[in-house]
């Protein structure tokens, strides 16, 4: 369960975005949308204002994910220790290789 707090901390709205892991990074987008990581299921989410999907990759075990300024989704996947970087369409762009563990990742 998501749920959306004003300034005051007033619940403004919640939304059931499935199980999610506790250290996720979770993505609140400008448009009210929220790019969820749900690595139970390997799959990245898209939710709306609504809470209706609105665009999902599928990835296995994803930790983290960010939407970039190009519009592509930025993913960190525990499975081969990877970030990769995936287009509107759902296309591999763009993966590194990562020593350790990676929980978030951010581009610069």
């Amino acid at each position: 369960l998501m749920v959306r707090l004003d300034q005051t901390g007033k619940e403004l709205k919640s939304i059931n975005v499935g199980q999610v892991q506790m250290f996720s990074g979770i993505d609140a987008l400008p448009n009210n949308h929220v790019l969820v990581p749900q690595i139970n299921n390997n799959r990245v989410t898209e939710y709306d204002a609504d809470g209706k999907s609105v665009w999902s990759v599928n990835v296995q075990y994803p930790t983290g994910a960010m939407r970039l300024p190009n519009g592509n989704t930025l993913v960190v996947s525990m499975t081969g220790r990877r970030v990769i970087e995936f287009d509107r369409s759902g296309n591999e762009v763009w993966s590194y290789r990562v020593d350790g563990q990676p929980w978030r990742a951010r581009r610069r």
